[in-house]
């Protein structure tokens, strides 16, 4: 059995109906983006939230909080860790400021693809990605992870598929990021970018190649990362940890797609290696 936590919503307000009478509520917070974050902090990882106000009359919805609320836009991100190390992270969430906290839930600072500077959802816009085609199994000689998200398909008419293959032993990452349009109206895309967030405890460098070499502080093994389909630029990076912020670096990679309504889609294959011993 699941149980999920609520938070319904009047006002700005967390409140609880009695048998569905709006006449006979009861308030139990007047901060509800610290109720849902003390819900996340306790371990939970579904959270069931009601407009009230939005059901009663659409023209009150509380879009602003409800952005407030579920704010992250990081659609298909990942983590990858290296033993107890990690590698490759999402800049962090855990911080009080209003503001600080929302760019930390922006798409650009999550290891996902982002279109045109624009976030996969967009609560303010009406606009929410819906994941779908999700499957993890074995492969052979690994693991692979499939899923997509039509959170660009509103504003660009764009579907994200991503796959991500470990191999056996951890020693290399493989993901494919492809763009597909679905011929729907919408903005024609530009720039399609892919971020890596890096742990602060990672080092990259460019090669003369086009790929990065990264070394972990503390180990005697280097990384490699390499891509096709994009071009592959290093840029500085944040990483909040217990609310603490850290100096850290960011692979990113960048692909001019404006041509995708002709050619349908576009695809962008990169690799994480570990390097020898």
């Amino acid at each position: 059995m699941i149980i999920y936590p609520a938070i319904d919503l009047i006002a700005g307000e967390v409140v609880r109906l009695h048998k569905g009478d709006f006449e006979q509520k009861t308030t139990y917070g007047t901060d509800p983006v610290s109720v849902a974050r003390a819900y996340a902090e306790a371990g939970a990882d579904w959270l069931h939230l009601v407009d009230l106000d939005g059901a009663k009359d659409p023209a009150n919805r509380q879009t602003g909080l409800i952005a407030d609320i579920i704010a992250g836009s990081g659609t298909l991100g990942f983590e990858m860790s290296v033993g107890p190390t990690q590698l490759v992270v999402n800049s962090g969430q855990m911080m009080k400021d209003p503001t600080l906290l929302r760019v930390m839930c922006s798409t650009a600072a999550h290891s996902t693809l982002g279109l045109d500077n624009q976030n996969s959802s967009s609560p303010r816009e009406g606009r929410f990605a819906s994941i779908s085609e999700v499957e993890v199994g074995e492969a052979p000689g690994g693991l692979l992870a499939v899923g997509a998200h039509d959170g660009f398909e509103r504003s660009h008419g764009m579907i994200h598929h991503r796959k991500l293959y470990l191999k056996t032993g951890g020693a290399n990452l493989r993901g494919a990021d492809h763009l597909e349009y679905t011929g729907a109206p919408g903005e024609i895309p530009n720039l399609a970018v892919i971020r890596f967030h890096l742990h602060p405890k990672v080092t990259a460098a460019m090669l003369a190649n086009g790929s990065v070499l990264m070394k972990i502080r503390g180990s005697r093994v280097g990384w490699n990362f390499k891509a096709d389909g994009a071009t592959a630029e290093i840029d500085n990076s944040v990483y909040f940890e217990d609310g603490v912020r850290q100096s850290s670096q960011q692979i990113i990679l960048k692909a001019i797609i404006n041509d995708i309504r002709t050619t349908g889609s576009h695809e962008i294959r990169w690799a994480f290696s570990r390097g020898a011993q």
